[in-house]
């Protein structure tokens, strides 16, 4: 999994490479919004890990634009506590707010969570958790093979396209 993290403290992105990184993640730094928007254009990332308040874009202007653009889920770091701010963050198209300080435990854990919940698609009666590698139909699991599971996520992916073997 890739995640972008922005924030203009080099000491918070230095720590949260290393924590990521440690939980398997590949990680691309951003020192401030204009950095993190020509990444986000640049490399397809699962997650954006955002800094509310950075140089040239702020937070909030940067998830804006990931949302516009794109499914990628958007994670707001700040330091603002009030619950005005979580709402405009939220409004903003933030998928989850943290504030700081926080536990890289916490961090970790609802980073996760977000980039499991795109692992799972629902269509009428059908859902698919690629993540666990099960289809259920009437939530009545169904017994699949990990190539016809991958050929539905082909499937999936290429919509609307002719693909040949």
């Amino acid at each position: 999994m890739k995640v972008l993290i922005a924030d203009d403290e080099q000491d918070m992105l230095r720590i949260l490479k290393a924590y990521f990184e440690k939980e398997g993640f590949e990680v691309l730094l951003a020192k401030d919004g204009e950095e993190a928007l020509q990444i986000f254009y640049d490399e397809k990332i699962d997650l954006a890990i955002l800094d509310w308040m950075m140089p040239k874009h702020s937070g909030i202007t940067v998830c804006q634009e990931i949302k516009k653009n794109s499914s990628v889920k958007v994670l707001m770091l700040t330091a603002k506590s009030e619950s005005e701010d979580e709402l405009a963050a939220l409004q903003s198209g933030a998928d989850e707010y943290v504030k700081k300080p926080f536990h890289p435990g916490v961090l970790i854990t609802r980073a996760k969570k977000l980039i499991q919940h795109d692992d799972i698609i629902q269509v009428q009666d059908v859902k698919i958790n690629f993540a666990k590698n099960k289809v259920y139909k009437n939530d009545i699991e169904l017994e699949i093979t990990k190539t016809e599971l991958e050929l539905i996520k082909c499937f999936l992916n290429h919509k609307g396209t002719i693909l040949t073997r």
